[in-house]
């Protein structure tokens, strides 16, 4: 903005330091005002997480241990000028473990600083594009990472990644180089974090009788068949449980009945393998090779039949079953513990 002021004659000792007041002039002029635009990049660092090749999102992810994760780091010039000498910085949780750039520029060429297992000063990676990212125009960054494994992990377990554009500029390397007396503007693009919740699987096992309406407990005959019902459930939400093995331990003097056996839920054909002991035979299902999806469950009923020997001691006869299984990295745990549910039923 501009005004001129003026005298039609001669009346004041020019002094630049001590302007007289606007009414002392005989003549003011108006304001005349022009825009000048001025022009600057713009812009904040995205991250964002694909798990399994699937679509990139934000997160917080459930996921399972055995999935490949692919790390996006992104900044979208929404500004008016170019943005140059672009700084990022990111730090893979120390619950992520080979972690890979992805091939090309500038993912690997504008790499300063590679990932290495241990402190957060060695996992920090960091990246100097020189630029220019044009108006309008998205500069990606990716690399590829695998949780640790299981034994290191537990049931809340997370992994939490940090990066950071700290620095860029919209005036090049040389343009700032050839002109050092001037103060050049930083521009500053933030901090976003991608968090993994790790979900492993949690086997409940319901021991019942066969009754109707599957009573924990109910009477039983010497030397009559009696109903038993097992159901293993995968209450995990994400995890797989892979590999599950079920073993039931008979109250003792009591015998299988063969080809009573029966599987819902799974694949199995034919009678369980049986142990004969004197504490109770151990029968066994065995499911390897086969998934327990999250929130399903699979259903076995057999029939067992007292002998004398069982009434002649006291008490109830007690059977108990336990189910163990893998997760997807074919570990039988994590740190929190073994893959396992246990329970019991009775018969009188």
């Amino acid at each position: 903005t501009i005004r001129t002021q003026n005298n039609f004659v001669d009346k004041f000792v020019f002094n630049p330091a001590s302007l007289p007041a606007q009414g002392t002039f005989d003549f003011v002029g108006p304001n005349v005002t022009r825009a000048t635009t001025v022009i600057e990049p713009a812009g904040t660092i995205t991250k964002q997480v694909s798990v399994n090749g699937g679509a990139f999102v934000d997160g917080p992810v459930t996921t399972q241990p055995g999935a490949n994760y692919t790390y996006r780091l992104q900044y979208t010039n929404t500004g008016t000028s170019p943005a140059y000498d672009l700084t990022f910085n990111d730090t893979p949780s120390a619950n992520l473990t080979n972690v890979v750039l992805a091939a090309g520029d500038p993912s690997t060429t504008r790499n300063t600083k590679m990932w290495s297992a241990g402190r957060a000063a060695n996992r920090l990676m960091t990246w100097v594009v020189p630029g220019p990212v044009a108006v309008g125009a998205t500069l990606t960054i990716t690399y590829t990472a695998q949780a640790v494994g299981s034994a290191n992990l537990t049931n809340s377990s997370t992994a939490v990644n940090n990066a950071t554009l700290p620095t860029y500029f919209g005036q090049d390397a040389a343009a700032r180089a050839a002109n050092p007396t001037w103060i050049f503007r930083t521009y500053n693009g933030g901090t976003d974090a991608v968090t993994l919740n790790f979900n492993f699987p949690q086997l409940q096992t319901t021991k019942t009788t066969g009754l109707a309406s599957f009573p924990d407990t109910g009477p039983a005959n010497i030397g009559q068949s009696f109903p038993w019902r097992i159901v293993v459930r995968n209450n995990a939400s994400v995890a797989q449980a892979l590999d599950t093995v079920l073993e039931d331990t008979l109250p003792p003097n009591w015998t299988y009945v063969p080809g009573s056996s029966s599987v819902i839920g799974a694949t199995f054909a034919g009678n369980p393998a049986i142990v004969t002991n004197p504490g109770g035979d151990k029968l066994t299902w065995d499911f390897t090779g086969q998934t327990l999806a999250p929130s399903s469950q699979l259903v076995v009923t057999f029939n067992a039949t007292p002998q004398l020997a069982a009434y002649a001691a006291a008490g109830t006869n007690t059977n108990s079953a336990t189910a163990v299984a893998d997760d997807a990295t074919g570990a039988p745990g994590n740190q929190s513990g073994a893959y396992t549910s246990s329970d019991t039923a009775t018969a009188n």
